[in-house]
């Protein structure tokens, strides 16, 4: 009952059941606690109560990832405030660690704190990279400055350098949607195919423009040879990112290009049902074909 009090964001439900001595590290599917679902609402009054009622900070899901990974994965930066306060174990590695999580996710505000909280946040950064370590090249494709891109790429600066989890320029840009940065990206040279590494789930811009539902994106990408059923670490292909992240056009983007809905991890749940559950009945259409 707690946990499904603070994943409905019921603040005075989770007072009164801790009062009444509910168990505060009790799990539900997943073996997910109150205190992670408290991530999905930005809640730091519930966090701040939940950690004070003796919530283990660094109690880990099924899939490995502690509280502060969830935050991470949300971007809860008021929530992550809070659990930072109380010493949470960062390293800890789930579907990556928090600061990987973050930076896959393109969490700006939460990569600096939690870069601040590790002591990897720099006041003397290396030419050519940002305080924590990554290169300008990134911010400037997700802000879409075009010029600053190009000029980057003119100074001899690799299309497909990369950040502490393996990805490039492209792959950011395409999660947020910078079309013009992808367009100069691709035209000097950037691997449309490049995978990250395994602490970024080896995706590939194909997945991250799928992830973030950016539809002329996938099809821009599509039309320069990006692979359509690419797996990564999770075995997930691009379009399965995509219904999983709820990215309707992005998937029906996909399907219409050929991309193969019947490939994923075994023990997975099948996407056909997935989309049935959504009532995405063109897609359900497109995967009959």
């Amino acid at each position: 009952m707690l946990v499904l009090a603070a994943s409905l964001n019921a603040s005075k439900i989770v007072d009164a059941l801790l009062a009444n001595g509910a168990a505060v590290n009790a799990t539900a599917s997943g073996e997910a606690t109150a205190l992670m679902y408290a991530s999905g609402s930005n809640n730091a009054a519930m966090a701040q109560r939940l950690l004070e009622a003796g919530a283990d900070i660094d109690m880990r899901d099924a899939q490995g990832d502690p509280a502060i990974n969830w935050g991470s994965y949300y971007g809860s930066l008021a929530y992550i405030q809070v659990l930072l306060k109380h010493n949470p174990d960062t390293s800890l590695r789930g579907h990556g660690n928090a600061f990987e999580i973050a930076l896959r996710r393109g969490h700006e505000e939460t990569v600096q704190a939690i870069a601040a909280y590790n002591g990897t946040l720099s006041d003397h950064p290396e030419a050519g990279l940002d305080r924590i370590g990554r290169p300008l090249l990134h911010q400037a494709a997700v802000a879409e400055d075009v010029a600053a891109v190009s000029s980057y790429l003119a100074k001899g600066i690799s299309p497909d350098i990369e950040d502490d989890i393996g990805y490039t320029a492209l792959m950011h840009a395409a999660r947020e949607g910078a079309m013009g940065s992808v367009k100069v990206l691709v035209a000097n040279g950037a691997d449309v195919n490049h995978k990250g590494s395994d602490t970024g789930l080896a995706l590939t811009p194909l997945h991250m423009a799928a992830i973030g539902n950016q539809t002329e994106i996938v099809r821009f990408l599509i039309e320069n040879d990006a692979h359509l059923d690419t797996q990564g670490v999770t075995e997930l292909t691009p379009l399965a990112w995509g219904l999983f992240e709820g990215s309707r056009e992005s998937a029906v983007v996909l399907l219409a290009a050929g991309a193969n809905w019947q490939i994923g991890p075994e023990a997975g749940p099948n996407l056909r049902d997935v989309a049935e559950s959504q009532d995405w009945n063109e897609i359900v259409e497109l995967m009959g074909r």
